[in-house]
């Protein structure tokens, strides 16, 4: 991304039994969104009740922190690293 290029930062929180699809479908588009073009970014931040919340299919999802906690953010498309 150039210099001048604008970062909007997004929380996602990830309530106790969050649909992965629910989760992976947007951040997908915000991944694409920030691979095919330069003008724009996204900060993205992971948010959860406790360290590790299980989703609906019973996979424990990890690395949101403790309560209101956020991951490091990434600045571009969402395809960085998630971990706390």
């Amino acid at each position: 991304m150039s210099g001048t290029a604008r970062h909007i930062p997004v929380l996602v929180v990830l309530p106790p039994r969050a649909l992965l699809l629910d989760l992976a479908g947007p951040l997908e588009v915000l991944r694409i969104a920030g691979t095919v073009q330069d003008r724009v970014g996204f900060a993205v931040a992971y948010a959860a009740p406790r360290a590790l919340t299980r989703c609906s299919i019973g996979l424990d999802l990890g690395g949101a922190g403790g309560p209101w906690a956020r991951a490091r953010a990434t600045s571009r498309g969402c395809s960085g690293s998630t971990r706390a």
